[in-house]
């Protein structure tokens, strides 16, 4: 002070003092840089992961309609033998040939692995684009257990149920079990009349279409939400 330099060093004070908070946010946004790349990071891994499960699907859902196709074609056959003159015999080795498919259905169940991952992380606000976490969210949200698929299951197992007594005849298990049994003959059964079965099939048949309808709907979505990814 009594070499009149105060000026000096209050420049010199005030110009540490920039420096460093000029530092320090540097250092800030390097740090809040190195979270968003983080954070991006886990983004780009969850859609990945993601993207793998809706392939996945894709191919389950053509395996169900392949299995479709093949069931539509037997459930076809089959109401044809119920509905032309022929043997009984023929006709109930005929059925029993076909009980493999008729009494099988299948039902597509998305994979929600990763996804679920992501919800019970508490991550899903990672996903920066809003359509895609949109999309994502009513995917995964929809109820693939009920409707048709549930009514195909129902129709299926029901039909096993009612065709069991025309199957269970004394021509058709005791050459199989090599006995003579009490089970009543295919003369008594009167297969070809019941209409429980017919409608059985017929109904099974209709249902699948339905299934077909909404899976062949459901591989547009997830086109749409593995293009919305890439």
């Amino acid at each position: 002070m009594k070499k009149n330099k105060t000026g000096k060093y209050l420049k010199y004070a005030i110009g540490e003092i920039v420096l460093v908070v000029i530092g320090i946010l540097i250092a800030l946004q390097i740090n809040n840089w190195n979270n968003q790349n983080l954070l991006h990071k886990k983004e780009l891994n969850y859609l990945v992961e993601i993207s793998k499960n809706l392939n996945e699907d894709l191919k389950k859902i053509e395996e169900v309609l392949e299995f479709n196709v093949e069931k539509s074609r037997v459930i076809n056959e089959a109401l044809v033998l119920l509905g032309n003159p022929m043997d009984e015999k023929v006709r109930i080795n005929n059925f029993v040939e076909y009980m493999p498919i008729l009494s099988s259905y299948e039902s597509f169940i998305p994979i929600k692995i990763s996804f679920d991952n992501m919800i019970s992380s508490q991550s899903i606000d990672l996903i920066t684009n809003n359509k895609l976490k949109k999309l994502l969210s009513e995917y995964y949200s929809f109820d693939f257990y009920g409707g048709t698929q549930e009514q195909v299951k129902i129709l299926t197992r029901k039909f096993g149920n009612d065709i069991m007594p025309f199957i269970f005849v004394k021509q058709v298990v005791d050459p199989l079990l090599n006995m003579d049994s009490q089970l009543p003959t295919i003369e008594s059964v009167n297969f070809q009349s019941n209409s429980i079965v017919f409608g059985d099939l017929f109904t099974t048949l209709k249902s699948i279409e339905g299934q077909n309808q909404l899976l062949i709907q459901t591989k547009s979505d997830i086109n749409v939400l593995i293009k919305t990814i890439n």
